[in-house]
C-alpha cells in the first residue's frame, strides 16, 4: 500500500500537466478565400501552389483536404491580416483596352456604309436623257437627244446633305420651218452645249439591299463653247451654221429634283443612279436660229460612283 501511493500521485500530477497544457493550446484563427463571384470561405489554407489553393473545413481542421483553382479567388485574407492578392479585378480602363474590344470597335467601323458616315465625298458621273421644247419662239414642240458628264461634290451627314455639281450638257432642239422657204428647206436640228450647275438638298432612306433618295434644288446655266445647226434641204444636202456669236450667252436659271438609288455601298465609296429633271424658268420668245441660245426643259438618267475624302467618320 505504502508503494503504489507514489504511482498514483505522480499519474494525477501527468493527468493534471497534460491537460493544462492542452487548455493552454491557442485554437488557429481563419483564413478567409474572397472569390471572383463574390462569394467568400473561412477555412484553415494547408499550402498554396500554381494552380490550387489546398485548405481544411473550419469546422474540421484534421479532416480531408480541399482545393479551389487560383483562378476563381481574388485574394486572400490570411489569420495575421496579411493580404495577398490572386487575381486582382479589372479596371474599367483595363477593359477599354482589351484588344478584344479593339477588334470589335474596327469591325462595327468596317461594317459602316458610305451613307452612314459623314464628310465629305466627290465623284464622277455620266447620263443620257431628253431635251424638252417649250412651243415659243420658232421653236419645235417635243424632244431630243441630251448627254451629260461631269463631276459631284458633296457634304453629308448621316441621311442628310447638300450637293453641288458641275455638269458639262450638249442637248439638241428642232426649228419650225415655215412653209415656201427659200431653198426649200425641210428641217433645221440644232445643238448647243452648255454647263449646268445644280445644287440640292438631299435626304435617304435605307430599303432593303438598296438605299433610295431625293433631291431638290436650284441650277444655274450657262452656253460653253459654239451651238450649231444642221439645215436639210429636198436634195438632202446640209449645211452646219455655228452660233459663233450668240446674243444672249448669260446665265439662265431653274428648279431641279430627282430620285436616286444606291446600288453598290462600301465603308468609302457609293455606285449611284439618278433621275433628275431640270425645269428651266427662261423663255425663248426672241429666239434666233444661229444667233440665239437656247432654254430647254431636261430628263437625265445619270450613274457615277463616290468617294469619301480621307476623315470621313
Amino acid at each position: 500500500m505504502h508503494n503504489r501511493l507514489p504511482r498514483h500521485i505522480i499519474l494525477l500530477l501527468s493527468i493534471l500537466i497534460c491537460g493544462n497544457s492542452i487548455a493552454q493550446t491557442p485554437v488557429r484563427k481563419p483564413d478567409k478565400i474572397f472569390k471572383i463571384d463574390q462569394t467568400s470561405l473561412e477555412v484553415l489554407i494547408e499550402e498554396v501552389n500554381k494552380t490550387d489553393i489546398a485548405y481544411k473545413k473550419l469546422n474540421d481542421p484534421k479532416g480531408p483536404l480541399y482545393a479551389i483553382p487560383k483562378k476563381e479567388v481574388w485574394k486572400i485574407v490570411w489569420n495575421n491580416g496579411d493580404v495577398e492578392e490572386v487575381n486582382p479585378p479589372v479596371t474599367a480602363t483595363a477593359k477599354a483596352r482589351k484588344p478584344t474590344d479593339l477588334i470589335v470597335t474596327k469591325k462595327k467601323e468596317a461594317d459602316e456604309k458610305f451613307w452612314d458616315k459623314s464628310g465629305l465625298y466627290a465623284g464622277p458621273k455620266v447620263g443620257v436623257g431628253l431635251s424638252f421644247m417649250p412651243k415659243s419662239g420658232g421653236l419645235i414642240e417635243g424632244t431630243e437627244p441630251a448627254y451629260s458628264g461631269g463631276i459631284a461634290i458633296g457634304l453629308h451627314k448621316k441621311a442628310l446633305g447638300v450637293q453641288i455639281q458641275a455638269l458639262y450638257t450638249q442637248v439638241g432642239y428642232g426649228v419650225s420651218v415655215p412653209i415656201g422657204t427659200a431653198g426649200e428647206v425641210t428641217s433645221i436640228k440644232g445643238t448647243q452645249s452648255q454647263l449646268l450647275l445644280p445644287l440640292t438638298i438631299m435626304t435617304s432612306q435605307k430599303a432593303g439591299p438598296l438605299r433610295i433618295g431625293v433631291s431638290v434644288g436650284a441650277f444655274g446655266l450657262m452656253q460653253i463653247g459654239n451651238g450649231g445647226l444642221k439645215v436639210s434641204d429636198a436634195n438632202g444636202s446640209s449645211t452646219v451654221k455655228n452660233c459663233d456669236t450668240c446674243s444672249d450667252k448669260g446665265l439662265g436659271f431653274g428648279l431641279t429634283g430627282g430620285i436616286g438609288v444606291t446600288i453598290s455601298e462600301g465603308p468609302r465609296h457609293a455606285v449611284f443612279i439618278n433621275a433628275d429633271w431640270y425645269y428651266n424658268l427662261g423663255e425663248n420668245k426672241d429666239y434666233k436660229p444661229g444667233e440665239t441660245s437656247v432654254n430647254t426643259h431636261l430628263g437625265l438618267l445619270s450613274a457615277g460612283v463616290l468617294f469619301h475624302f480621307p476623315g470621313g467618320h
